[in-house]
């Protein structure tokens, strides 16, 4: 099931043009000069699996900017792309990639990503965590 993330998964169009970013980053809190500089990004995601360590190199803008290592089931750390620290956890429920991560310094609720394939698209649902009624960002990316 995981397996079938392992490809490069390119995000066509920015944050800024996708429905509630707005609202998303209101949710979140994120710093206003932060949230315009997020509108233009377009971060696009290559994941490799070598036994049970999978990678994952960041590019935004075409242009690879950090890559990390992870682990199912196993709790880490890394660096966001607002530049803070966050404590995250990846995992599998079935067929979806589970991703939760809440910054270590209290800034906010963090969030909960859950990535599925469909065909030749990844679609990512990003959700604030604590939200009621949920409070989320929906971003496909094409497979390549």
């Amino acid at each position: 099931m995981a397996d079938n993330f392992t490809k490069n998964w390119i995000m066509e169009i920015p944050y800024g043009d996708l429905d509630g970013f707005d609202a998303f980053n209101a949710a979140l809190g994120t710093d206003p000069a932060v949230v315009t500089k997020y509108k233009e990004m377009k971060i696009s995601y290559k994941y490799s699996r070598n036994g049970d360590t999978w990678t994952c190199d960041v590019a935004l803008n075409g242009n690879q900017v950090k890559s990390f290592p992870f682990s199912f089931d196993k709790d880490m750390e890394q660096e966001g792309m607002d530049g803070k620290i966050y404590k995250c956890i990846y995992k599998m429920e079935g067929d979806v990639w589970v991703e939760t991560s809440v910054p270590k310094d209290g800034g906010n609720k963090g969030v909960t990503v859950r990535r599925f394939i469909n065909g030749n698209i990844m679609t990512s649902k990003t959700t604030v965590n604590g939200t009621d009624p949920p409070i989320s960002l929906t971003i496909p990316r094409k497979g390549m």
